[in-house]
């Protein structure tokens, strides 16, 4: 890590980590000689959009995804969604029949039977 990054951490409100991650956004788009159209283009997002999230404004998470993918950043998304071992057909068959939602409640009408 450089100088001028900050390290996220819990201590750090949420305003704060999405000021980071736009200011982040914001020295990937310039390492890259990119304008935010530019940018905004190659993600099929609107300029405004990439102004917003450098400024640490919230947008989709589709959006963030889109931009991350213009400028070759997916890779940091890595920590989020490890590689599995297991192949998902083999989770699917340990899951077997087990539960996928909650069954409505049935009022008690406090008759007994």
């Amino acid at each position: 890590m450089t100088e001028n990054q900050v390290q996220i951490s819990p201590e750090l409100s949420d305003s704060s980590i999405l000021e980071i991650l736009g200011d982040q956004l914001r020295q990937r788009r310039l390492s890259r000689n990119l304008s935010q159209a530019e940018l905004g283009t190659r993600a099929g997002v609107a300029r405004s959009t990439i102004s917003e999230m450098e400024k640490g404004h919230v947008g989709t998470l589709q959006s963030f995804v889109q931009v991350l993918r213009a400028l070759q950043g997916l890779d940091c998304l890595n920590a989020l969604a490890p590689v599995s071992l297991v192949s998902p057909i083999q989770v699917a068959k340990e899951r077997g029949n087990t539960r996928q939602r909650a069954s409505r409640k049935v009022q008690d009408s406090g008759a007994t039977w």
